[in-house]
Formats: C-alpha cells, sequence, structure tokens
C-alpha cells in the first residue's frame, strides 16, 4: 500500500517513485521499466466525531402516577410449571416522566423496543427516560404469588448450550 505523496505536484511520478521503492523493500528486486497497474485502491479516512448528549425528560410532580395506554393478558410460568394469566398494564414510554416507577408486571412500549417488567420487578424512569429495572427484595408484596424463585429454575446443559449457540447466530 502506497500512502498519498505530500506535495500536489507531479503526483503520478511522486507515486511511482514510492511504489518502486517500497517494492524493492518487500521483495528485493523491481521491474522499475514496466508500466504499474493499479489493482486495488483503498481509502482512509477521517472524521470528527459528535459526543452524544442526553437530554432531561420532564419530570413527575408529587403524587403523579404514571397513566397505562391499554391492558393485555400476559402469561407467565408458576410454580407447578403452568402458565398463570396476568392482567398487565402497557405503557408508552415517550408519556412517562422521570422518577416514576412501575410495578411488574407490566410493558413499556416505545417506537424501537418493547420492555417486560416481570412481576416481581419495578421499572424506574432516570432523568434521561431511560428504564431501570430492580428485582424486588420482598417478593410477597408482588400479586403473583407464585412466580419462579431462580433458585427453583433446574438448568439443563445441553439446551443452555444450543440455546446460546441459537442466540449468538442470531446476534452474528
Amino acid at each position: 500500500m502506497i500512502e498519498r505523496p505530500n506535495s500536489t505536484t507531479d503526483v503520478e511520478k511522486l507515486y511511482a517513485e514510492a511504489f518502486y521503492r517500497q517494492h524493492e523493500q518487500e521483495f528485493g528486486f523491481n521491474f522499475a521499466k514496466r508500466q504499474i497497474l493499479i489493482d486495488n485502491v483503498r481509502v482512509r479516512s477521517i472524521g470528527v466525531q459528535h459526543t452524544i448528549h442526553s437530554i432531561e425528560i420532564e419530570k413527575m410532580t408529587a403524587g403523579e402516577k404514571p397513566t397505562p395506554i391499554t391492558t393485555t393478558e400476559v402469561y407467565f410460568e408458576g410454580n407447578d410449571g403452568q402458565a398463570v394469566k396476568n392482567i398487565t398494564q402497557v405503557f408508552d414510554l415517550e408519556k412517562l416522566k422521570s422518577g416514576m416507577k412501575i410495578k411488574g408486571p407490566a410493558i413499556i412500549l416505545n417506537n424501537t423496543s418493547t420492555v417486560l417488567v416481570e412481576p416481581v420487578c419495578e421499572a424506574e424512569i432516570d432523568l434521561y427516560g431511560n428504564i431501570e429495572i430492580v428485582v424486588l427484595e420482598d417478593h410477597s408484596k408482588n400479586e403473583l404469588k407464585d412466580y419462579k424463585e431462580i433458585s427453583d429454575v433446574t438448568l439443563d446443559a445441553i439446551e443452555l448450550s444450543i440455546f446460546g449457540h441459537r442466540f449468538a447466530s442470531i446476534a452474528e
């Protein structure tokens, strides 16, 4: 690869000289009398990266609560392995304000994603509209009493490997 010459005059001659020097250095010989054929051109550029600035969203007022846009039926797995139906509130992320907390189960939607807040969790909207999900320590307060604890789940190593590879191939 030959870099662009510093001079703007007689650029073709400067490229040729740089090519012959590089060829001699890499291969130990030259075909100085042969015509140079350009087979591949690579272009490098340098761009200016602009920093992304987070924009603060509106803060909730005292006593203000998030308003769901609708409700829907969602099924979660209970302790006995059977599906447990739950009426779940659906929220629009664009309408939520900073400081609002949403107890699971809930669904938070925006134009590009869907976030599921599970029954033993709580979502809080931060100053910039990000969602932080916290697993509640006191699960007894939750409406879905027979929701599985992570310690109750048995993992099959083969199944885990199969799904891990499936997700990796999707990501690739």
